[in-house]
């Protein structure tokens, strides 16, 4: 959807390259995902915030016209090496910055005027939509599969009455659901905590009836225990056991 209204809108707008940049994840950088045309490969390429046209329309949350490279004061990246006049508009969902839509033309075609930003302007909205959905699709086929993931664990605790392998494949399911690299469950008993299956391990033989106390600050198995809650460590070499 966002490939065909970029090739509408370079048409509309006479141009021979036009171009799609979104935030990355972590909203670090804008990543080229989509163009059309252009004299280099662009598709994959990082902007930071300030740098480039597109990371000026960044920064300033508000189009961007230059009808004259050769005076533009700023860097030109590599995709726009050749064309004399660019322009680029924000991307926004929400009220959200989410990215930019371009285009840039030769020498042959006319000065982009204000009539030129608001056509492109409506472009914009119309790819914010098409990546709302887009969005609002994945998120629902991961829901969806989260659910299949769970019903195939619900099953597997009627599946069978030993409780070691009810719980192996709870442990599988879930990382389906939650990728993981190694998981265990564990039985409290007294004041340790009792691993009773797991996944993930060599020597998951070995770990099982592996014990951990509760009552040591140095792992983190008690502070669950003390505290109800989950919790999440971006880094367990904190804890010294």
């Amino acid at each position: 959807m966002c490939s065909s209204d970029l090739d509408r809108a370079t048409e509309l707008l006479e141009t021979s390259y036009g171009f799609i940049g979104l935030l990355d994840a972590g909203g670090q950088a804008i990543i080229i995902r989509h163009t059309t045309g252009g004299l280099l490969p662009t598709v994959g390429m990082s902007i930071d915030r300030g740098h480039g046209i597109a990371g000026r329309v960044w920064e300033s949350g508000t189009p961007i016209v230059v009808n004259d490279l050769r005076g533009w004061d700023g860097q030109v990246l590599a995709g726009l090496v050749g064309y004399r006049a660019v322009a680029e508009v924000p991307l926004r969902l929400d009220d959200r910055f989410v990215g930019v839509l371009g285009v840039a033309a030769t020498e042959q075609r006319p000065p982009f005027n204000a009539a030129d930003v608001e056509t492109l302007t409506r472009f914009a909205a119309v790819v914010a939509i098409a990546i709302r959905n887009a969005q609002l699709f994945e998120a629902e086929r991961t829901t969806r599969n989260h659910a299949e993931r769970l019903v195939e664990a619900a099953k597997a605790v009627t599946s069978s009455l030993e409780l070691p392998e009810v719980l192996q494949t709870i442990l599988q399911q879930m990382q389906r659901v939650v990728p993981y690299d190694s998981a265990t469950v564990q039985e409290l008993r007294g004041d340790r905590a009792v691993i009773v299956a797991g996944v993930g391990f060599p020597n998951m033989e070995q770990l099982i009836e592996l014990s951990f106390d509760l009552t040591n600050p140095d792992i983190p198995n008690g502070l669950i225990v003390t505290r109800r809650e989950p919790l999440i460590l971006p880094d367990v070499s904190t804890f010294k056991a």
